[in-house]
């Protein structure tokens, strides 16, 4: 991996690193790890896949921050990769993202899943990290990020949050197509899903989903939108991690 720290940014809540290290084709990938404050070590990790607003607004550590800072307080660590194509890692080529119906799609998501996966052998390096007990979070959970997870059997567990099986993906490449990859997710998995969601339909989109996870899996109804407010998520989620990869333990 050849990895090294290339930032640190200490905060009363957590220890905040920017890690560089080599991934697909020989390229940089990079990383944030945030590690919270106050904890018995090893400590639990949640390995964030940002939304889509990372590639069109957020840097990676805006939206880490916004979204996950409750759970680096209540103890448990939270990692990031900054995948390509994101704003703070611009295509190689200088191309846009390829057509998802094309065979240069399929390899620009290879070189995603490499880096993704290394980032989870980076995690394994670290003396502070519990490797057992990594569990995978996403919201507004697109083919993307079912084939990332579906296809890393570390996880200890899973939490999505505004998933489905969208209409729209009809026309995506076969191997890249999260509803072929479904199925294939073995931790235990949690869906948290909007009853209002304008996004992704509960009966006709969410699920469906549901239904082609394998046991064992929850799915909770939360009246709210896409991506429902964080009072209304987060003691779903620290229950979810409590019973699947154990409580935090204090220091």
């Amino acid at each position: 991996l050849d990895a090294r720290v290339v930032d640190v940014v200490d905060t009363a809540d957590w220890r905040r690193e920017k890690i560089e290290y080599v991934g697909a084709g020989g390229g940089t990938a990079v990383a944030y790890l945030y590690l919270p404050r106050n904890v018995a070590l090893p400590v639990q990790v949640i390995h964030y896949i940002p939304t889509d607003a990372a590639y069109y607004g957020f840097t990676v550590p805006d939206e880490v921050e916004a979204a996950t800072a409750a759970y680096i307080k209540s103890g448990r660590a939270v990692f990031a990769v900054v995948l390509e194509g994101y704003r703070e890692r611009p295509v190689q080529s200088g191309s846009p993202i390829p057509s998802r119906d094309t065979i240069a799609f399929r390899e620009f998501m290879v070189r995603w899943a490499t880096d993704h996966a290394r980032g989870i052998d980076y995690l394994e390096t670290r003396p502070e990290i519990d490797p057992s007990r990594i569990a995978s979070l996403s919201m507004s959970v697109n083919t993307r990020k079912i084939t990332l997870v579906s296809i890393e059997r570390r996880y200890r567990s899973v939490v999505m949050v505004g998933a489905g099986l969208l209409t729209t993906w009809t026309n995506i490449i076969p191997e890249c197509n999260g509803a072929n990859f479904a199925s294939f997710m073995t931790a235990p998995k949690l869906m948290i899903h909007g009853r209002y969601d304008e996004m992704v339909t509960l009966r006709t989109e969410a699920e469906p989903l549901f239904a082609l996870l394998r046991e064992p899996k929850e799915l909770k109804l939360v009246d709210d939108g896409h991506i429902p407010t964080l009072e209304a998520t987060v003691p779903i989620v620290n229950r979810w991690l409590d019973e699947t990869m154990g409580a935090v333990r204090r220091e």
